[in-house]
């Protein structure tokens, strides 16, 4: 049994009933710079990977703007089930209970050397709360393992804001390439 047969069997918390698909992280194991998001979007969801919807596509340009070949990194997610209506709100504890479950054997199994938090959610784990999008591009940590933690807005706030957002995933990507 692999990591991700347990990932979609998984039901340690009420999201996990209610998934078309539990979606696990892509390609490859080994990759330098692994990428976390917050949680399937119904695009995801309904295909069972990750990052693939509006906003993935919005990464994919943010990652060809810099350089980055999306086959080279390791995409996944905090949360691998879509919250219905993608909000969070009516399942506290979600992203502790599956970044504790799944995130941290997925990191240790894909072994990168940098990990580009997409989004507020995600960053939570590692820099606690943060207040803003606008925030995020600043934000970088580096764990007692050598493992480097650089925020990013997450794609999607591209679809809803402005330029700018752009840009500062497009910094934060940047930040990540050089630390690889």
């Amino acid at each position: 049994v692999s990591l991700a047969d347990d990932i979609r069997a998984c039901r340690a918390c009420p999201l996990g009933g209610l998934l078309t698909h539990a979606v696990t992280g892509e390609v490859p194991a080994g990759a330098a710079i692994m990428l976390v998001a917050e949680a399937p979007g119904e695009t995801e969801d309904r295909e069972g990977r990750p990052l693939i919807g509006p906003a993935g596509k919005r990464l994919d340009l943010a990652l060809g703007e810099v350089g980055i070949d999306r086959a080279s990194v390791y995409a996944d997610n905090l949360i691998h089930c879509r919250p219905p209506r993608n909000d969070l709100r009516p399942y506290p504890g979600v992203s502790q209970t599956c970044g504790d479950l799944w995130l941290d054997r997925t990191i240790e199994m894909v072994g990168p050397r940098v990990i580009v938090a997409l989004g507020r959610t995600a960053m939570s784990r590692w820099f606690g709360e943060v207040r803003s999008v606008y925030d995020t591009s600043e934000l970088q940590r580096v764990l007692p393992s050598g493992l480097v933690i650089v925020g990013a807005p997450h794609p999607s706030a591209i679809l809803h804001g402005t330029a700018w957002v752009e840009q500062k995933l497009v910094q934060s990507l940047r930040r990540a390439k050089e630390v690889a």
